[in-house]
């Protein structure tokens, strides 16, 4: 029976481990594997064990590459957050976008619900159904949100048969793409995004001269004039993933007040928690701007208030 070198035994065993112990033990298998080998093939035929250092060079290959393609994604991975996070605060600047386009017209922003009054809020369509024709606009997509825009029954309520399709349609504009869970399938085809409405939980209900009302309120269209603070001042829409609903739907899965307290941004927290230690923040100027989780409730407050 022909001799195996020590090297060549070395380099298997260490190619065994490689697997588990990656690099630790891939980069030494190779090495010992390969003088074994040399070793070998330089024998004339005296020694053995050509397989088991073939082996041992495959083996600590494969525990070399895991552990090079585990490096690669723990540095690849800040980088796709902050595309996720570059890319969240675009669709979020495509709605203050929408938002200036539809108050063009008559310098008013959209009610929070309108259509149709007969009905109670919770029960109307929201606010992003009036965005539809002005999201995306020279682009193929303005195209398509105007013809879902123009299936709207506006006689009916979100939840009707007549605008299940519309429902059922995700607008990719109306989703954070680092929602925890986000589903860009998803049926009802939901939001991450909601308007902000003034200071407590009834602010969407509060008239719109009380000194907590904010930019958005059931039937209630806000003229910029009203803005006392300045459009770079006021909020306008936040994200957020909490108890979130269809992008259809008037009320609570579309507007929502500022609550009191201080910790009020980040996961598990009425607002954010999509970004690590941030939350994106749209005004009525248009601008998304990013905040600290920790920023102070009392600020969040005063910036809900078109008044100050």
């Amino acid at each position: 029976m022909k001799r195996v070198p020590t090297y060549v035994i070395l380099g298997f065993t260490l190619g065994l481990l490689a697997p588990c112990l990656q690099i630790l033990a891939g980069l030494p298998a190779i090495y010992f594997s390969f003088h074994g080998l040399r070793q070998v093939y330089q024998s004339d035929g005296q020694l053995g064990g050509e397989r088991l250092a073939q082996a041992g060079l495959i083996l600590g290959g494969l525990g070399t590459l895991i552990s090079l393609v585990g490096f690669g994604l723990v540095l690849a991975m800040p980088w796709f957050a902050r595309a996720r996070q570059a890319e969240s605060m675009n669709r979020l600047r495509l709605i203050g976008e929408a938002l200036g386009a539809y108050s063009q017209n008559d310098d008013r922003l959209p009610a929070a619900t309108r259509d149709p009054e007969k009905l109670a809020p919770p029960e109307r369509l929201s606010w992003m159904a009036d965005l539809l024709p002005h999201l995306q606009p020279g682009t193929r997509q303005q195209t398509r949100w105007g013809d879902l825009a123009a299936q709207l029954d506006r006689s009916a309520g979100w939840e009707a048969r007549a605008n299940e399709a519309v429902l059922n349609t995700p607008v990719l504009v109306f989703q954070c793409p680092s929602h925890p869970d986000y589903n860009p399938n998803q049926r009802p085809a939901p939001t991450h995004y909601v308007a902000m409405a003034g200071v407590g939980e009834r602010a969407a209900y509060l008239a719109r001269e009380d000194r907590d009302a904010g930019a958005f309120g059931h039937d209630r269209a806000v003229r910029l004039a009203e803005v006392q603070r300045g459009t770079s001042h006021t909020l306008g829409v936040l994200e957020t993933a909490h108890d979130n609903g269809p992008w259809l739907a008037g009320d609570r899965p579309t507007v929502r007040g500022m609550p009191p307290g201080d910790d009020l941004l980040g996961p598990d927290k009425p607002f954010g928690g999509m970004h690590r230690g941030l939350t994106i923040l749209l005004f009525l100027d248009g601008s998304a701007r990013l905040f600290h989780n920790d920023t102070a409730g009392s600020v969040l407050r005063q910036q809900s208030r078109l008044r100050e």
